[in-house]
């Protein structure tokens, strides 16, 4: 196991699969290779074949955190959101201070028009890490489609804060952006 692990560490996910595969040819049962082979095919684009060993695993181990968020993550993307959200919730269920749990379950409530039940995700994942991006970004947009204008600008100033000290100047573009939306007097004037 801790020889694909260092494979997939050190960009050689391909070997990795082989490795775990092998492993597998030996411990069918074993649900961390079967977790690990489905983290190293997920990396490839490889989707399908990640939610098998995804479920594979979680029938050998129903207990394993990661093997729920990232099968949640994984049929979300493929947009099966209903299917999705109870493995995030099952995660949460054996471990309530999951933050990437919380944070997806949020995006896919959001998604889903459930905007307060992922106000409540999204605050149960700043609880957890105060300083998540993501969750401040997202409880923004949340918060701008309940209608609460200030504490969306809030969420969004801390966003803003959080994506300049990591220099991504795509997402602090589109914050800046959505801050003007929400203070208009905040715009520069033009000269006639």
């Amino acid at each position: 196991m801790q020889l694909g692990k260092a494979l997939a560490g050190n960009g050689r996910v391909d070997d990795a699969v082989l490795h775990y595969r092998k492993a597998l040819s030996i411990k069918p049962d074993d649900a961390e290779a079967h977790f690990h082979l489905g983290v190293a095919l997920a990396s490839r684009g490889r989707a399908d074949e990640a939610v098998v060993h995804y479920r594979q695993a979680l029938e050998r181990d129903p207990s394993h955190v990661e093997a729920h968020v990232n099968l949640g993550n994984a049929l979300a993307r493929s947009g099966l959101l209903d299917e999705a959200m109870p493995h995030y919730v099952r995660a949460l269920g054996i471990r309530p201070d999951c933050l990437d749990a919380h944070y997806n379950l949020g995006l896919a409530l959001k998604a889903r028009g459930r905007n307060a039940d992922a106000i409540v995700q999204f605050t149960k994942a700043l609880e957890i890490a105060p300083d998540d991006l993501g969750s401040h970004y997202h409880l923004g947009l949340s918060f701008v489609d309940a209608d609460a204008k200030d504490d969306a600008l809030t969420h969004y100033e801390k966003a803003l804060k959080l994506a300049s000290s990591a220099g991504d100047g795509s997402l602090i573009a589109d914050i800046r952006a959505r801050i003007r939306q929400l203070q208009p007097e905040a715009l520069p004037t033009t000269a006639p």
